[in-house]
């Protein structure tokens, strides 16, 4: 689900969604219709410091990137199913 007037069923984008957007989870999460709920594995994680640069990809194949707060991601490891959920009002489709 996308909140954008570029928009188009049936037509195939691309789109930028701000890292900070995603939201990352462990526990089950039930869409509440209004919010996109994917489920993915993280491929990769990139330690950065203070922050991990962390890689999944959903069933589709299209690779999600964050950056997480280290100290709010000690329980992430590779290979781990996790849901990920984006605000439709964060998706921003490129022009074709």
């Amino acid at each position: 689900m996308i909140d954008n007037e570029c928009a188009r069923d049936g037509e195939s984008r691309f789109c930028c969604i701000r890292p900070e957007a995603m939201r990352w989870s462990g526990s089950r999460i039930e869409s509440n219709g209004s919010t996109n709920v994917l489920d993915v594995y993280i491929t990769k994680i990139v330690n950065l410091g203070a922050y991990l640069e962390v890689w999944a990809m959903h069933a589709s194949g299209t690779v999600f990137k964050a950056l997480i707060s280290a100290g709010r991601a000690t329980h992430l490891a590779i290979g781990d199913a996790i849901q990920l959920t984006v605000d439709p009002k964060a998706i921003q489709l490129l022009a074709a």
